[in-house]
């Protein structure tokens, strides 16, 4: 057997480095609250403050306060932006809303719908629930790619409508460039008419030659079609396709092109989907995939009908949604604020022992599965690890009715030339007031121009109209002033169309006036007319003083429950910017005695932060706003998670963007809430931040919030690795790696300052050996680990016990 003699020399061998087990995250947090846009009840992802706007829009003005015209906002929105401002990177954001909600709709200008051989006027919908969309206005237009047509023949040609079938054929540029659910333009030179063919099926033929076949089509005129079946000349074909287009109020355009118009095209515009069904797909492509970023503000019905593009250009034609009825605050679906619109009435009263069981059932197992409603739906969060709900603080609100408001003064004359009464003598004869002569005007002496009567439409639905007769050559200019005496006004429209619309203006008192000229020359003033706007949606919010904290206490036990049921998430709780020390103190004790006693555990799982917030927006540098604390605590806690580690505690970090507290706390309460367990934010040199982060467990081993959040953090560590054993024999060496693999996690840790103790033997123990696994839980199918660990603040053991049975696997705590 020849064999190779070894050269001379070193040879090494390149030994893997053992992978470090990568940690589950801890810093990723979930927000319940109000939004102006977006999916209801469906848990979505955003990674920055411009994906959170992208899907949820801006701020949501709500109600007026009880104040001198000021808005009270959603809550959601802020807490967002100051997670991300406090170096959060990852969240999920819930919209909730209570019943009503609606969406806008909007008539699409030359855009049909075909049925049964006829048209009717085709409707898109926003793409989300609520008065976000009032502004908005819709167009489409068309794209026409000219083809060579080499033939053309039909089955029969009918009295009135369409045929059974008609074929074309085409020489194409390239292969494919008609496909199945094209839409065909055929127009015959020597008749005038245009026949719209949907194509059904493309039959190739030699070379680059091909047969469009369909059955579904529409004559222009309808009631022309050709008289015979023999066509002298043959058609003029275009392919077609649509570019739709949104506008905003703003002016923000945002556009899809290369639309189709029949339900087998690949971009369907009736394909064009809602928010519910966008984000519950899993992987998006094409049409989805060009509506989801930026997110397009319209969705299509959906209806598989044929949609035809009669009388459409190459421009589009704009069209706003029709006026909507009802306030705004309705048809966000927020017209009742209580409990109810955070929790799932299914899940409100059960406890946590049982809240996993009974969501499961409802999501997977009922006759009828659906997703869960509010604080809930976070429940299919697997990778949420905080949660917040700011809206939960909000004081509720009453429906008001606009007072009427008087007409302001009569304006004084404007300053006019001595001759402007006069008439020029090149005129022949005078004019008729106002009357042009021959296109042009001139002044004459009983020539002046009266001054147009302005009336003012009663507002509707957040809408108000300014109307007045126009008048052919004249240009018009309407001024707004918030004082009857017009000291300060600003032209806010220049033309002539007789009518303005005035939406989303701020609460207050508005006056308006109109005056109008030709050529040089202006006419005096209209008459004033005033509007007194409450509020933006014609509600106000609840006093402070009849303020009912009963819906706040619901949903905070509700929110410790749900994190107790899961085990591995904080509920980061607020409280409403009106209370004083003693109103948190009151609270925080309402609250030990709103959950049973068999759920007193659940306590660990949840801390309250106090008080508000006060900074700028983001989205608004020019305007500083209370907010409540969540977010920012939401931020604390995963910047800290992601540097540190969740066994370090949440505290002593400067708050970001925070200038001032509501209401500033006294020195004299510092001891009494820290005692009561409520985390406090003081002002200090290095800034604004908290220096206690306590939970609300009466439990002296998981009042802090880091020890909480450690044993959470071991509960994801371990049921992740528990799925590796599932189908593993229960075997001595078995049961010794699955130890082996337990130390070596927790050893990593113990390096990072997780566990108290000098030697990882006082930090923690793994047991796996038959002191927890008997003969009989053998024989049953179970395996028990049980990990105890010493947290860096507790001198005694906790226990987290990983239960591997037959079907599943479940970790549980003890002493």
């Amino acid at each position: 057997m020849a064999t190779t003699a070894r050269l001379p020399g070193i040879q090494f061998d390149v030994v893997p480095v053992p992978t470090c087990p990568t940690l589950v995250r801890m810093d990723i947090a979930v927000f319940v609250g109000f939004a102006a846009s977006g999916p209801i009840d469906l848990p979505v992802a955003v990674e920055s403050v411009a994906d959170f706007e992208d899907i949820f829009g801006d701020d949501l003005p709500l109600v007026a306060d009880a104040g001198p015209n000021q808005p009270v906002y959603a809550y959601l929105p802020s807490a967002v932006r100051a997670f991300f401002r406090n170096f959060g990177l990852r969240c999920w954001v819930v919209r909730v809303t209570g019943a009503g909600a609606a969406s806008d709709t909007f008539p699409i200008p030359n855009l049909s719908v075909l049925e049964s051989g006829a048209v009717t006027p085709a409707v898109l919908t926003a793409r989300s629930p609520g008065s976000w969309a009032d502004d908005l206005n819709a167009g489409i237009a068309l794209r026409a790619q000219a083809l060579v047509v080499n033939g053309f023949t039909a089955t029969a040609f009918p009295s009135l409508l369409g045929a059974d079938a008609y074929s074309v054929g085409l020489a194409l540029q390239v292969p494919g460039q008609v496909s199945t659910g094209d839409l065909l333009r055929l127009t015959f030179p020597d008749s005038g008419n245009v026949l719209w063919l949907f194509v059904d099926s493309m039959a190739a033929g030699a070379g680059n030659l091909a047969t469009a076949t369909g059955a579904t089509s529409y004559w222009e005129p309808a009631l022309s079609p050709p008289a015979s079946p023999s066509v002298q000349a043959l058609p003029l074909c275009e392919l077609i396709t649509m570019d739709l287009f949104a506008q905003s109020g703003a002016g923000d355009i945002r556009t899809l092109t290369g639309l189709g118009f029949a339900p087998a095209h690949l971009r369907y515009i009736g394909r064009l989907p809602d928010d519910a069904t966008l984000y519950a797909m899993g992987a998006m492509s094409g049409l989805a995939q060009d509506a989801s970023h930026p997110r397009f503000p319209l969705a299509g019905p959906v209806s598989g009908t044929y949609f035809l593009p009669i009388g459409a250009g190459a421009v589009p034609e704009f069209a706003a949604a029709p006026l909507p009825s009802g306030d705004a605050i309705v048809r966000n679906g927020l017209a009742s604020f209580g409990s109810d619109v955070f929790l799932d009435p299914a899940l409100a009263d059960t406890t946590a022992i049982d809240l996993m069981r009974e969501a499961d059932y409802i999501r997977y197992q009922s006759p009828e599965p659906r997703l869960l409603h509010g604080i809930h739906a976070a429940l299919a969060v697997d990778e949420a690890a905080i949660i917040a709900a700011p809206d939960a603080v909000q004081r509720g609100w009453f429906p008001i009715a606009d007072t009427p408001l008087a007409s302001p003064p009569p304006s004084s004359p404007l300053a006019h030339p001595e001759w402007w009464h006069f008439l020029d003598c090149r005129q022949a004869e005078p004019t008729p007031t106002g009357i042009p002569r021959n296109g042009q005007f001139e002044p004459c002496g009983l020539g002046t121009i009266d001054a147009p009567q302005l009336t003012l439409v009663p507002p509707e639905g957040g809408r108000y109209e300014l109307v007045w007769t126009p008048l052919s050559g004249a240009v018009d200019y309407l001024e707004e002033a918030v004082d009857p005496q017009f000291l300060i006004a600003g032209v806010i429209y220049t033309g002539s169309s007789g009518k303005v619309i005035m939406y989303g203006r701020p609460a207050g008192d508005y006056y308006y006036r109109l005056r109008r000229q030709v050529g040089s020359q202006s006419s005096d003033y209209s008459n004033g007319r005033g509007i007194r706007i409450q509020s933006a949606s014609g509600w106000q919010a609840t006093d402070a003083a009849q303020y009912q904290n009963q819906p706040l206490l619901d949903v905070h036990g509700g929110l410790l429950r749900m994190c107790a049921a899961r085990g591995d998430m904080f509920a980061v709780l607020a409280l409403p910017g009106h209370y004083r020390e003693r109103d948190a103190m009151a609270h925080a004790a309402q609250l030990q005695t709103a959950l049973r006693q068999a759920e007193q555990t659940a306590f660990s799982f949840g801390g309250i932060y106090h008080p508000w917030l006060t900074g700028r927006e983001e989205n608004d540098l020019s305007e500083i706003r209370s907010n409540p604390p969540d977010g920012a605590a939401c931020g604390i806690m995963a910047m800290r998670s992601l540097t540190r580690g969740p066994w370090i505690a949440p505290a002593n970090e400067p708050l970001h963007g925070v200038v001032a507290l509501t209401p500033p706390i006294s020195r004299d309460y510092w001891q009494a809430l820290q005692d009561a367990q409520i985390n406090l934010v003081r002002q200090e040199p290095q800034g604004f931040l908290w220096l206690s982060a306590s939970t609300l467990s009466g439990d002296p081993d998981l009042e802090l919030i880091n020890v909480r959040r450690l044993m959470s953090f071991l509960r994801k560590t371990v049921l992740k690795a528990g799925v590796d054993y599932v189908f593993e024999p229960n075997s001595d060496s078995f049961r010794r790696g699955v130890q082996r693999g337990m130390e070596k996690v927790l050893d990593m840790l113990f390096l990072r300052g997780a566990f108290a103790g000098r030697t990882s033997g006082d930090a923690y123990q793994v047991v796996a050996d038959t002191r927890v696994n008997t003969a009989a839980t053998i024989a049953r199918g179970q395996f028990f680990v049980e990990i105890k660990v010493a947290p860096s603040v507790p001198m005694r053991y906790l226990t987290v016990r990983l239960v591997q049975t037959a079907d599943r696997t479940f970790v549980t705590e003890g002493a």
